[in-house]
């Protein structure tokens, strides 16, 4: 099952030139990489990224985070996948840009409405 990082662009620039990254400010801060399920993508864009620009997504194996990634209930009911680690460059199954047309974000193509294809 594939799990999914938002970052900011030059958070991803750090990830690239560093090959880790313990994620944004806010996941340092929480002491855990915030992630989501591919039908939570979408919702956390809207919700936390919305009008951001130049954002790209990393597709993350789960059977490659163990026993690291804990499903935990975030502000709503739903589940959300923690990472409590450090996100390595080679852990990524793919990265893909997420664009933003000024009033919608354009997930990559395979991922939408929460379904791969």
């Amino acid at each position: 099952m594939l799990v999914y990082k938002i970052l900011r662009e030059n958070e991803f620039l750090h990830l690239e030139s560093c090959g880790k990254t313990l994620g944004s400010p806010q996941d340092i801060r929480d002491g855990y990489i915030h992630l989501s399920k591919a039908e939570q993508v979408e919702g956390t864009l809207n919700k936390h990224f919305k009008g951001e620009k130049k954002l790209i997504l990393i597709a993350l194996e789960t059977k490659f985070l163990g026993s690291s990634l804990r499903w935990e209930k975030g502000n709503t009911k739903e589940t959300y996948p923690h990472f409590y680690g450090q996100v390595n460059f080679n852990m990524a199954s793919w990265i893909s840009p997420i664009e933003f047309n000024g009033e919608d974000f354009i997930v990559p193509a395979g991922l939408k409405n929460g379904k791969i294809f």
